[in-house]
């Protein structure tokens, strides 16, 4: 597996800086799994090479079809810390996590549809990284999946960074992964909606993901699951700036 993920990792790198067609990384990939199956028997380290390097194939042929993550800086105008009201589905979940002051929160990324403001409403495309809040004594908040639609009452800002020498481009990291704007709302000011916007494979990915993540938390106490997800799945959620 160290080795599988290894490759599979240098394979992205590949595909991010030696372009080529994704049908050539695919056909590769195959014949060469192919080949892999016809020596298992007889030559097994030969076999395994062959496995590696299709797995080479099948990272660079991952970043070749991802599709360019486009902020949408339109959203941009209504990012003034007004009240606004959006339409919008998951593309990234997350769970409930305490911040303490007796308070706990969601952060999901969306993708809007619609903007809100004065009562008229424009049809948007962007990224939103939103916060939602609750307080601990409350009934268990309802946890928003991936695909699902939702409408809720917040107020954008766009990201800032520190002006210290060397510090990380918070901004730069969110246009990476297609957020243009931070918002925030509570829990009776958001509210599901009916509909699924998403593709079925990426679903069964989150859910995987979200798997792992349970088993993680069951097998570690919670300081040591939290590190385990960022070294293991890169999920950073839940690791606290300590």
């Amino acid at each position: 597996m160290f080795w599988a993920a290894l490759v599979f990792a240098l394979g992205i790198m590949g595909g991010t800086y030696v372009a080529h067609p994704p049908n050539w990384w695919l056909a590769v990939a195959v014949i060469l799994a192919f080949a892999s199956l016809c020596f298992r028997e007889r030559w097994t380290d030969i076999a395994r090479g062959l496995c590696l390097i299709a797995m080479f194939s099948v990272g660079a042929f991952v970043m070749e079809v991802r599709p360019p993550l486009n902020p949408g800086t339109e959203i941009l105008p209504y990012s003034n810390h007004q009240s606004v009201t959006i339409i919008a589905h998951v593309v990234r979940e997350g769970d409930w996590q305490e911040r303490g002051r007796g308070e706990i929160r969601q952060l999901l990324d969306l993708e809007t549809e619609a903007v809100s403001v004065g009562g008229k409403s424009l049809p948007v495309r962007a990224g939103v990284r939103l916060g939602i809040y609750a307080s601990d004594d409350s009934s268990v908040p309802v946890t928003f999946r991936y695909g699902q639609r939702l409408q809720c009452v917040t107020k954008l800002s766009p990201p800032h960074n520190f002006r210290d020498p060397g510090v990380f481009d918070y901004k730069a990291y969110l246009n990476e992964n297609g957020i243009a704007v931070l918002g925030s709302t509570k829990t009776d000011e958001i509210h599901a909606l009916p509909g699924f916007v998403g593709n079925r494979l990426e679903q069964w990915r989150a859910r995987a993901h979200r798997s792992v993540i349970g088993m993680i938390h069951a097998l570690w106490r919670p300081a040591e699951a939290d590190l385990i997800d960022a070294m293991m799945i890169g999920d950073e959620s839940f690791v606290s700036h300590e």
